[in-house]
């Protein structure tokens, strides 16, 4: 019986849409940076800010190199015009493939098109309901789902069991640093977080873990990078428990700032209710910032405990802070596990290992839709209300869902 033919990854030129919301996140840096390597390899990506609240800017800058757009609208839209408008634009586009994401209104949009869809690769780079049932509830329209992490990839299988269509796990991968790896073990220990502020990160936790290590008599640093809602009650904990001095806040960082914050730093805390993978946790591993995560991270598939970082239970703080004296105390060892980690991503988590991984999956989803796209249903919207049936204009809609609006908050 012959072998069969390796998989060939589409043809160089193909048309990527990519689709993310815009702002502070793990979807942006992964659209932006996969975009980036597959120009880099000869195709053709065009990243789709999905601008939901239907304001005037994105707030974000993408790089030039990657060709972008936004696409808006209100919360007081007709909700089939929004995913009518949006297959319309896909299809316009003339795109070969496209990444969903978390875009509940991209994967309806590629489900109403039905045979005409593109090739469809649906994306869960997040842990956590939206994302597993856009794929699971839409899985008909795809032609091969990829997870960010191990976990993510089990959740998807045990929803999706029996199908023909193909789940990877590709994990991200990090450009190399651009900076010196070199760094001083010596004198205080500067502890980091980058990311979002918002109740899943349980910023909370963190503020715990400074309080224990400063009773402790440990000598170190915090700094809370970033932004989001739950900054000001951070700030205002940290204040309140007096610990201030020893925490700073930069408020939000591009890229190359991130990256030499990491350097600066020794341990990068990341204890997060759940986390899809956790970039921020590989970009702080590459410079030589050792890791201490919690289980729900899909990041942890990148750490090897003890050697190049640690993983602990939700919530654990005491075993966090002892991890943290622990290496206080062992520079040696906090010196092998930074020389751990970088390696780490050097060998497993690079960009170039990710969109090698990618370009993989284009051609098995190719397949796929060449084989199933022809005998797919288009999908039957169904209006949640009455102002979202297609014959209601969307000037109408809007009317009414803010008369329903300024009803619902003003006073009784």
């Amino acid at each position: 019986m012959p072998c069969p033919l390796p998989t060939l990854p589409p043809a160089l030129g193909s048309r990527i849409l990519l689709c993310s919301f815009p702002g502070i996140g793990g979807v942006q840096s992964f659209c932006t940076s996969l975009a980036e390597g597959l120009k880099k390899v000869g195709y053709l990506p065009h990243v789709l800010l999905e601008n939901g609240e239907g304001s005037q800017a994105t707030g974000v800058s993408m790089p030039p190199v990657v060709p972008s757009s936004v696409f808006r609208y209100t919360p007081f839209d007709n909700s089939y015009r929004v995913v009518s408008r949006m297959a319309k634009f896909i299809a316009a586009g003339g795109f070969d493939f496209i990444y969903p994401n978390t875009s509940a209104v991209a994967y309806r949009a590629i489900a109403l098109l039905g045979p005409q869809r593109p090739v469809a690769i649906g994306g869960c780079t997040g842990n956590n309901e939206h994302d597993y049932a856009c794929n699971t509830d839409f899985a008909d329209y795809l032609d091969h789902i990829f997870s960010v992490s191990q976990a993510g990839a089990k959740v998807l299988r045990d929803c999706l069991p029996g199908r023909s269509l193909g789940i990877s796990v590709i994990p991200h991968g990090v450009e190399p640093s651009r900076i010196s790896l070199c760094r001083s073990f010596l004198g205080k220990l500067r502890l980091v977080f980058a990311g979002r502020f918002d109740v899943g990160k349980r910023l909370q936790d963190l503020i715990k873990v400074a309080r224990s290590l400063r009773h402790q008599g440990v000598q170190f640093d915090m700094t809370l990078a970033g932004d989001g809602p739950e900054r000001k009650t951070t700030e205002d904990a940290c204040e309140q428990f007096g610990i201030r001095n020893i925490v700073s806040f930069p408020g939000f960082l591009t890229r190359d700032e991130v990256e030499h914050l990491m350097q600066e730093s020794h341990i990068n805390l990341l204890l997060s209710q759940s986390e899809g993978f956790g970039l921020s946790v590989l970009e702080g591993m590459k410079v030589g910032c050792v890791p201490i995560v919690t289980e729900t991270c899909g990041c942890k598939d990148a750490i090897r405990a003890g050697a190049n970082g640690f993983v602990v239970r939700l919530g654990d703080v005491g075993a966090v802070a002892g991890l943290v004296r622990m290496l206080e105390q062992d520079r040696a060892l906090l010196a092998h596990m930074s020389g751990q980690a970088a390696r780490t991503v050097q060998e497993e988590f690079s960009a170039e290992k990710e969109v090698a991984r990618h370009r993989e999956i284009l051609g098995l989803a190719q397949e796929h839709h060449q084989r199933h796209a022809a005998q797919t249903i288009p999908w039957r919207y169904e209006p949640p209300t009455l102002i979202s049936y297609p014959w209601v204009p969307n000037w109408l809609a809007r009317e009414l869902r803010r008369i329903k609006h300024r009803f619902a908050a003003s006073p009784h």
